[in-house]
């Protein structure tokens, strides 16, 4: 059998497995994700069908492709005055769970490196970097998973913001050190100004896009090729804000939910939408569905293929985990204090640390930048997705069933 058909294979079986996923996901509350990562893990380091050389090539894409569809899927569905409703909550959860996480990965692994048990090229910057690239949760398995689930909206609305959130600070903050460390320094007032551009850029661009886009959205509304168009345009954009030194996960965010909001938009700008309702065509959602489940599919099945054997690094990648259910609790409690939620909700807002598609594709940028010493991050921040991944599978349900 060629390597072709080997391939072709693999990919069916993914597809077939993602199905099988959902399914079980709807009777018992366990995350899809959990079983393309065991799939992903049996043709990687089991099987050695996936070699982790083969997978840093297509990585960069992939991850540059996910973000796309999933921020884009997630911000059409964004409604701008349950957006504006729990912003303050959401920025709060993100902002405090970003920072809880980076200050405890960062202070847990200096510790290990201090008490002998990590060796010493586990200097402060990585140990820093790492906090930073596993600062927060994963937009593609939070916002697939509560939406699947039909989480209630008190709850579910902070948290899918948060973690669209969280996806931007990842990767704007590790880029932001990656490039600091590249110069050789680390000054006080660097760090803010790049991040205070990446945001800025990011979201008036987005912005600006996602304006142009809804006032003419009543053509694209009637053509069947409205979703294809769109993706371009989003495909289009991310690369140009890139260019820019913008945030290109927060651009097409922000033109989603520009355009996922399309009546209220012009009504604020004063346009007539009449009696019609602006939105996308079912046709058009049913296609960002399936791209969404395509390339959920294979990420995970990815992050399961880089997977590493050693224990090591397991090891290290499970106590990152619990590390950040941790330092998750006190932070949800304090950013959603002043919400009317249950027992059961709070519950859920603290076991939604999952990491993911941000994490993994960072896990490799500081690698192909050459930063000192970054061979040592991939394996272990790979292991540490896993064991989020798995603590969400557990707690999920568990936390659902204490309200039932």
């Amino acid at each position: 059998m060629t390597h072709d058909q080997i391939s072709l294979f693999i990919i069916a079986g993914i597809l077939l497995v993602g199905l099988l996923g959902e399914w079980l996901f709807a009777r018992t509350g366990v995350p899809d994700a959990v079983w393309l990562i065991a799939v992903g893990a049996v043709l990687g380091p089991v099987a050695g069908l996936v070699q982790a050389a083969e997978l840093q090539l297509v990585a960069p894409l992939l991850g540059a492709l996910t973000i796309i569809i999933v921020l884009f899927h997630g911000g059409l569905g964004l409604p701008l005055d349950q957006l504006v409703t729990h912003a303050w909550k959401a920025s709060k959860l993100a902002v405090l769970t970003f920072l809880g996480s980076v200050g405890g990965v960062a202070l847990l692994i200096l510790g290990l490196v201090r008490g002998g048990v990590l060796p010493a090229e586990w200097t402060w910057q990585l140990a820093v970097l790492t906090g930073l690239i596993l600062g927060g949760s994963s937009s593609v398995v939070v916002m697939a998973t509560l939406g699947f689930a039909k989480v209630e909206n008190a709850v579910a609305q902070p948290l899918n913001v948060e973690s669209a959130l969280t996806d931007v600070l990842v990767v704007v903050c590790t880029g932001v050190m990656v490039d600091l460390l590249l110069a050789g320094h680390v000054s006080a007032t660097a760090p803010l100004l790049s991040v205070s551009r990446s945001f800025g850029v990011g979201l008036l661009g987005g912005t600006l896009c996602g304006l142009l886009l809804v006032l003419f959205i009543q053509p694209l509304m009637r053509s069947r090729h409205a979703y294809i168009f769109l993706l371009a345009i989003m495909l289009g954009l991310y690369a140009a804000t890139s260019h820019f030194g913008g945030s290109p996960a927060l651009a097409v965010l922000a033109a989603a939910v520009t355009l996922g909001n399309a009546t209220m938009v012009l009504r604020l700008l004063g346009l007539s939408t009449g009696e019609r309702k602006l939105e996308l065509s079912n046709t058009s959602m049913r296609l960002s569905d399936f791209a969404l489940f395509i390339v959920k599919s294979l990420f995970f099945t990815f992050i399961g293929a880089s997977l590493p054997l050693a224990p090591g690094p397991l090891a290290l990648g499970a106590a990152l985990g619990l590390v950040l259910l941790l330092v998750r609790w006190p932070a949800a409690r304090l950013a959603l204090a002043d919400a009317n939620l249950s027992a059961a909700q709070r519950n859920v807002a603290w076991v939604a640390l999952p990491r993911g598609l941000a994490a993994g594709v960072m896990a490799l940028t500081p690698v192909a930048a050459g930063i000192p010493h970054a061979d040592l991050l991939p394996a272990p921040i790979f292991a540490a997705i896993v064991a989020t991944i798995l603590i969400f599978a557990v707690g999920f349900p568990l936390a659902r069933r204490q309200g039932a």
